[in-house]
């Protein structure tokens, strides 16, 4: 009962509200014939004041032709970008499927960095905790619970490198294993495909 007497009175101020400002609106946004005037004369004004100053319009000519080579360059080179995605990890995955990550990176900095997938690869893979399996074990006479995660054997990453944001194909596709040593660090391997 209370909600719908507060809804009530809320449409009740909207409608109120509503009208008031539409007087107000149509008060401030139609301007007068004597507005619309007093406008024109003073754009006049300002163009008769930049036709006198020639250096000034030579200026303005030539900034505008420079813009308008600019724009055009831009238009023809660029493209549509593509959307890349990265694929989260799930029961599959674990079990051996890769994991699709696309990603941008320029081959000539690929070819001076290869060891990048690796480390890239070692840093998501310490993002999924949250999708790893968790067991509980209660020890009931001691009052604890011991909380582990279950971590997989191996994670498959299969990453698709492209130049840039434009490009459709990527230029390489390289695998990258990530398992965990005996102290439990996650390391990476690369496969060769």
């Amino acid at each position: 009962m209370i909600r719908l007497i507060t809804i009530i009175s809320m449409l009740i101020l909207l409608l109120g509200c509503d009208s008031s400002t539409k007087n107000e609106l149509s008060n401030s946004i139609i301007p007068s014939n004597n507005d619309i005037a007093i406008a024109i004369i003073e754009d006049t004004n300002l163009v008769k004041n930049q036709i006198e100053d020639t250096i000034k319009c030579i200026i303005q000519n030539q900034t505008i032709v420079k813009d308008k080579n600019i724009s055009e360059e831009n238009t023809t080179k660029q493209t549509h970008t593509i959307g890349r995605y990265i694929e989260l990890p799930s029961d599959d995955n674990w079990n051996g499927k890769p994991m699709t990550q696309q990603i941008e990176i320029p081959e000539n900095v690929w070819n001076n960095f290869p060891d990048t997938l690796a480390k890239l690869a070692v840093a998501r893979y310490k993002t999924y905790d949250y999708y790893f399996s968790i067991a509980i074990a209660d020890n009931f006479e001691q009052g604890i619970s011991t909380v582990m995660v279950m971590y997989p054997k191996k994670l498959i990453f299969r990453f698709q490198l492209f130049e840039n944001q434009y490009r459709s194909t990527p230029y390489a596709i390289k695998e990258i294993t990530v398992r965990r040593n005996e102290n439990g660090e996650p390391y990476a391997e690369t496969n060769a495909l």
